[in-house]
């Protein structure tokens, strides 16, 4: 029972962060996380008696927590109360997947999961994208009589009330958090020989073109030049050969004709032309690496977790918190997990450190989402050696 409630929290922990409770800054998601810690707690010490614990989160963890006490004991003056709730919040979400993950995720009943919300979201997104641009009406995706976790969201739907905004989001906050989220499955339905579900597939993939989301976009499009790479590997026999290479001149005929659409000149408008999307993503790049400002020990270990006034993915957002020092062991640490891991949990760490370029996927409620898809899962043994290995077999 556990494990299914552990596991249903953490797919729906991102859609349900847009709620909050009017406790603080604590969100719906945030509360559902603390009201499932001291049972699980009770049943893993008192009840299995072990603790299956994932040593490498922990240690990262702890690190962080002790960064934090570091700033604080040399009375860190940009250290402030909104910085300190936002770091344990963070802690929370790791020691989360940490403690609990390798005994109560359950990988089958996730991909399930994943793959309901995934698909049902992107009919929801292509429902909204047609109902905002050929009828000029937003049909919202948030849960009616639940608040709001910020003010914004408010901004968000009064925009596409009036007409302002023509960008589906689904159920999710933003169009990119949409895109991180069914990208996970795209990725390990594309690289699973096994079950090819072809129309999902092409129904996400259309639902991320539509959502407009750079990242989601240029992310699909890198996993499908994997994937075709990977493919023409494989390849053994002269049939095989001619249907892939009509279905990569199918594929290439579909792309020449979105190029012909209004989305693609948008895509092209936001991301190559005016930037909108490369400043937001990566024009702070700059700002971050190559700030004047900043002392020889702030180089070093970093400001803390302090809110930044711009905008900032996920790799500049961790040499601002956590220095040059917390780049570097997140560097290596990528690199290891990126030649020791196999299967579908490759295919998921590689969607997850590619979004780290341009978004801040790695902070926050999707790590929640995707480390358990990434993490070995020793207590459910039996049920993840079931799942095949979806990437790089050979």
């Amino acid at each position: 029972m556990l494990t299914k409630i552990y596991t249903w929290i953490v797919l729906l922990f991102v859609p349900l962060t847009i709620y909050k409770i009017n406790i603080l800054t604590f969100t719906l998601a945030d509360a559902l996380l603390i009201l499932a810690m001291p049972f699980l707690l009770i049943d893993m010490l008192m009840i299995k008696k072990r603790a299956n614990i994932n040593i490498h989160i922990l240690i990262v963890t702890f690190g962080i927590f002790a960064h934090m006490l570091i700033l604080v004991f040399f009375n860190h003056s940009e250290f402030q109360n909104d910085t300190l709730m936002r770091t344990l919040r963070y802690i929370s979400y790791l020691l989360f997947i940490a403690v609990f993950a390798r005994e109560y995720f359950n990988v089958r009943l996730g991909l399930k999961l994943l793959r309901i919300i995934s698909v049902l979201s992107s009919v929801y997104l292509i429902i909204q994208f047609i109902l905002l641009n050929y009828f000029n009406y937003y049909l919202s995706g948030f849960l009616p009589g639940l608040p709001l976790s910020s003010e914004s969201l408010d901004e968000i739907i009064r925009r596409y009330s009036l007409g302002y905004s023509k960008r589906p989001t689904s159920i999710f906050q933003e169009p990119a958090h949409f895109s991180s989220y069914v990208l996970l499955y795209f990725g390990i339905l594309l690289f699973d020989d096994t079950k090819k579900q072809k129309n999902e597939l092409i129904l996400i993939g259309i639902a991320i073109i539509l959502s407009g989301s750079s990242t989601g976009i240029l992310l699909a499009i890198g996993l499908l030049l994997l994937w075709t790479v990977r493919s023409l590997k494989n390849l053994n026999n002269l049939n095989k050969i001619l249907n892939y290479v009509i279905l990569i001149a199918f594929i290439g005929f579909c792309f020449l004709l979105f190029t012909k659409t209004q989305i693609f000149n948008s895509f092209i408008e936001r991301t190559f032309e005016n930037r909108t999307a490369t400043t937001g993503r990566l024009g702070n790049y700059k700002d971050v690496f190559y700030a004047y400002d900043i002392s020889l020990v702030q180089q070093i270990i970093g400001h803390g977790m302090l809110k930044y006034d711009e905008y900032i993915p996920s790799i500049p957002r961790i040499y601002f918190y956590f220095g040059g020092s917390g780049l570097l062991l997140f560097c290596l640490y990528s690199l290891r997990y990126l030649i020791i891991k196999k299967g579908y949990k490759r295919i998921s760490l590689i969607i997850l450190l590619v979004s780290t370029l341009g978004t801040e996927i790695a902070f926050g409620s999707f790590m929640l989402l995707y480390l358990p898809f990434i993490i070995d899962l020793n207590s459910n043994k039996d049920k993840f050696e079931k799942i095949p290995d979806l990437l790089l077999q050979n």
